[in-house]
């Protein structure tokens, strides 16, 4: 048997750049994917602007509390 270093592991650090663009990435899958039930439910029920503007608050607010919570 030949020991070959690994140079992709699990624990290995990335560049602070592509680690920058992945956790950009990262956000703005998630903004758009918490944002877009609320859109949809809301011209579902046809609700008003202000109505909307309340149900995405209460999304973003949930998922930073959840951020919270698994951290």
């Amino acid at each position: 048997m030949t020991d070959q270093k690994q140079t992709n592991t699990v624990d290995s650090m990335l560049p602070i750049p592509q680690l920058f663009a992945f956790g950009l990435q990262h956000v703005l899958a998630m903004y758009a994917g918490a944002v877009a039930v609320p859109i949809i439910v809301a011209q579902a029920m046809n609700l008003p602007m202000e109505d909307l503007i309340r149900l995405i608050t209460a999304d973003l607010f949930t998922c930073g509390i959840a951020t919270l919570i698994q951290t």
